[in-house]
Parts: C-alpha cells; structure tokens; sequence
C-alpha cells in the first residue's frame, strides 16, 4: 500500500499540495454526504411514525366505530386517506382482534407478505377497555432511502463544484507558496562559485522557513569562501614551504662549499702580513680583502643559521632578567648605537626558550640600526598566559607595499641587505609556537608585535 501511495504521489511540491487539498475536499465531502444521509434517513423514519401516531389518535374513535358496526366502506375510506397524507406508507391494514383481515388501503384482500423494505407498527383499536381490533401501518423503507438519496444527490453535486473550486485555489495557492521555492532553486541553478558569497532576492509573501532557509544558504555560502580562501592560501603556504625547504637544502649545501675556502684565503693573507708588514700598499689592500672575507664568513653564517632546524630550550625565566640579557648581549655585540628602552609593568615568569628571544631582538636591533634608528622601544607583558612584545623604533619602517613581504626569506628592502633576519625571527617563533607582525597603522618607524605561550607563570 505504502510503495503504490508513493508510485502515485506526484514529484513536484505544488502539485503535492493540490493533490493534498483535493484529497482533503474530497474525503470531507464523502463524510459530509454520510452524516446528511444518516441524518436525513432517521428523520423521515421519525417523521412517518410522528404522523402514524398523530393520525391514529385522530381516527382510532372512529376507526372503532366503523369495525363495531361492521362499515367497511367507512373504514377503507379513512385508512385510504390516512395512506395518501402520510408520506412513505406502502400499506395500512385492519384486523380484528383475532388477526384476521378486515380490509387494507390498496384493497389487496390479503395481508401481505413477509419483506425487509417494510417495516409494521401496529396500533391497537379498544372500544372502551375491550380491544376491537388492530391498525397495521406498514412504512416502505426504500421510499425513505429514495427520497434521502434525491436530498443527498443535489448535496453532492454542490460540494463537488465546491471541491473543484477548492482544487482550482489549492492550485493557485500550492504556486504561490511554492513560487519563493521555485525563484530560489532559479537563482541557485545559475550561481557562479567564483561569485561567493551569494546573495538572493525571494518575493515579500515569501513564508519565514523559506526566508531562513535563504538566510542559511547565503551564511553557508560565506563559510564556504572563507573555507576556499583558508585551503587556498594553505596551498600557497605549502608551495612556499616546499621552495623554501628546497632553498634552504641548497643554500645549506652552497654555504658549507663556500665556508672553507674563504677560511683557506684568510689563513693565506693573515701569513702574507708577516712577509709585507711594511709596505703600506699591501696592507690596506689587507684590510678590504679580509673586511670582505669576514663579511661573506656572515652572510654564510646567516644562511646556516636560517638553514638548520631550530633547537628549543625552555626554561623558567622573569621578564627583567630577559631584559637584562638583550643589553648583557647588546653590550657584547657593539650594539651600543642605539638607546634601549624597556617597558615592563608587571614582572612574571616565562617558560620559553631564553637564547632565542634574546637572539630575535638582536636580530630586531641590527635591523632598527641598518634602518637608521637612534631608538628602540621593547614592551613586555603576560596576559592570558601569553607573551606579548611590542618592538619599535623610530627608524625608516616599511612602506606599505612591503608590509606583506618583510617575512619572507631573501626579501629586503636594504640594498646590502640578504632578507633572512626577519625569516630566521618568524621560524624562532614557529619552532615555539608564537607568531610575528608588523603593525602597517605604525608610521613613525617600525613596529613589531611578537606572541608565543608563556606557560605557567606568575608574580614575582
């Protein structure tokens, strides 16, 4: 039953609901047609005996009469006429007490047979207390059903117009329900995904779930752009890493190649000094060479350093012994060029790698110097259990253009510069989990803001 339901049950939701409304029209006209017709049947059966008993305490005086005194004529004459008024009565019969025939209103002469059309009520007939004889009204039951069906033919001939017209609306209204559906469908049908995210129009009659259910297709189609925005610049990462580690394999290897030669070169001057100690020529040619040497020796240690995988050492450290340590090793680098300034309100402990922070704001320190910076500034403080850093100094900065490019390896907006400082920082930074920017809305200089875990910290 279930699989031929849903053989006939159409595709489309509006011809669903008209199909529905049809049904519904149809099945409250067969209920409608059932209570009138039982209705209709039990009030014409109540109505012919209302009349029976009516007519009978009329005539039963002078029914008695015309049987005592044996008027037959008298006695058809008023049963006949009760039989005429009354409607649905097939037959009235008089017996006398005994049961035997006296006469009927269609002068048939016998009683008649047994049938189930007709249904008998019997009155009887009393001559005082003494019964004198018995009135049989026999009442057609198929005249009743016939006169009922006549009253229900025109009442389904009505509600079936009814139902028509009501199919016609259930049809026009299943449309425009169903029409904000059909314009939605329309317009995702022809949606381009390079349009994300998507946006609909739906008419004002459209209904509140259909309105929602807009509302969560445009939400979903957001989320979906922001998803293919996220893969795709993870993609772009990935190619970047995968180049970069490649790079990185082959710098390692070229800058090892170069290394000991230029060691080798440098051992052969330093021995050459004692051979030409005093021509002055020599020496000053001494000097540029071994300045360009030592200056190669660097820019090889760069790309070792950028090269090699990065080490973490966590230790327990306070904010001003981190501090003191970026001057201990300023002091020790020559980077005396520049005026320090820190800024630590609260001072905490941090569970981090102390080498490499101290390495990253010296790598931040040669950067503000190249740039011409006479200041640097270095907050510090421990919110959330995080570290926070914020580095600036009132060099030349980045020009916007650069913002999104200082990070990158060999990238370098000096003309002597390599580009691997601000790398080599953002891989410290991801070997401890933190991350680095830089501040584009700073425009007095560079500004740096660095955060990674703190781990469990607290006063001191």
């Amino acid at each position: 039953m279930k699989n031929l339901i849903l053989r006939i049950t159409p595709k489309s939701f509006s011809k669903r609901i008209a199909l529905l409304v049809a049904v519904l029209a149809f099945f409250t006209m067969l209920i409608n047609i059932l209570i009138v017709f039982l209705f209709e049947y039990s009030n014409d059966s109540k109505n012919a005996q209302y009349s029976i008993d009516s007519q009978f305490s009329i005539m039963k005086k002078d029914v008695s009469e015309a049987i005592i005194t044996d008027d037959i004529y008298s006695l058809y004459t008023m049963i006949s006429e009760v039989s005429k008024n009354i409607d649905h009565i097939d037959n009235i019969i008089v017996f006398d007490p005994q049961g035997n025939y006296i006469t009927d209103a269609k002068v048939l002469r016998k009683p008649p047979q047994e049938d189930n059309r007709l249904t008998k009520i019997e009155k009887e007939v009393n001559a005082g207390v003494s019964p004198v004889g018995v009135i049989a009204f026999y009442i057609d039951k198929r005249s009743i059903l016939i006169d009922v069906l006549g009253k229900v033919e025109y009442l389904a001939i009505s509600n079936t117009i009814i139902i028509l017209l009501g199919a016609l609306a259930g049809i026009y209204l299943s449309k425009m329900l169903t029409s904000p559906l059909t314009t939605l469908h329309a317009q995702l049908s022809q949606v381009n995904v390079l349009d994300l995210p998507f946006k609909f129009s739906l008419p004002a009659y459209s209904s509140s779930e259909t309105c929602q259910l807009k509302e969560i297709i445009e939400d979903l189609s957001c989320r979906l752009k922001e998803s293919l925005e996220k893969i795709s610049h993870q993609q772009k990462e990935m190619s970047r890493s995968e180049r970069l580690a490649y790079l990185g394999t082959m710098s390692a290897g070229l800058a090892h190649e170069l290394k000991n030669p230029i060691m080798s070169i440098n051992l052969v001057i330093d021995s050459m000094v004692q051979d030409n100690a005093n021509d002055p020529q020599f020496l000053e040619d001494y000097k540029i060479v071994k300045s360009q040497a030592d200056k190669l020796v660097y820019r090889i240690n760069e790309f070792l350093e950028y090269s090699k995988p990065v080490k973490i050492e966590k230790t327990a450290f306070s904010l001003f012994s981190l501090a003191s340590q970026i001057k201990q090793q300023s002091y020790s680098e020559k980077l005396i060029e520049i005026d320090m300034k820190f800024d630590i309100p609260e001072d905490k402990i941090v569970f981090s790698d102390l080498e490499k922070i101290v390495q990253l704001c010296q790598i931040m320190l040669h950067n503000s110097i190249q740039a011409n910076a006479s200041q640097a500034n270095i907050a510090m403080t421990v919110t959330d259990d995080n570290f926070r850093m914020v580095y600036t100094d009132n060099g030349k900065g980045f020009a916007d253009a650069d913002i999104s490019k200082i990070m990158l390896p060999f990238y370098s907006t000096k003309k002597e510069g390599v580009g691997l400082g601000l790398a080599i920082c953002s891989t410290i930074l991801d070997a401890i989990d933190g991350q680095i920017e830089a501040d584009p809305s700073y425009k007095s200089g560079a500004c740096f803001i660095i955060v990674f875990p703190a781990g469990e910290n607290q006063q001191l």
